[in-house]
């Protein structure tokens, strides 16, 4: 039986749900692991922002020698993506909002606000609303 795969809240950076954006400093947002109960040749994962759109799409293996979270889960190596505030869709944003959505089988559609995975697969999803401090990006013209 096929189950979903997991994002773990503990393995997630930043831990919070609502990041403050006081920098212009890119902001590295990650999962520090993927797991699912099934061992799967790989999971498939999106990057998506609100504003940003599609921003990565790939895929991510098994770490090698399959250890195991909580005794039940097969581990996937690590995802991240780097958000710069003050890229041209950001620039006059108050805030933004990141997906990490991941599948446990390939994606058939993605499009820039959108995806769909295979029949018979799983998509979960993990986000971040960044909060850009206002004038932030004018600052650094």
């Amino acid at each position: 039986m096929n189950l979903p795969p997991y994002i773990d809240r503990d393995f997630v950076s930043p831990a919070l749900d609502v990041v403050r954006v006081e920098t212009t400093r890119e902001i590295t947002l990650a999962a520090e692991g993927l797991f699912d109960p099934n061992e799967e040749d790989a999971l498939y994962y999106v990057w998506m922002g609100e504003h940003s759109g599609l921003l990565e799409q790939a895929e991510v293996s098994a770490v090698p020698g399959n250890p195991r979270h909580r005794d039940v889960f097969h581990v996937y190596e690590r995802v991240a993506t780097n958000i710069d505030p003050c890229s041209e869709r950001l620039r006059d944003r108050a805030d933004e909002t990141i997906w990490l959505i991941v599948a446990d089988r390939r994606f058939v559609r993605v499009t820039g606000s959108e995806v769909e995975v295979a029949p018979e697969g799983f998509l979960v999803s993990h986000s971040w609303q960044l909060r850009l401090r206002p004038g932030l990006c004018s600052e650094a013209l």
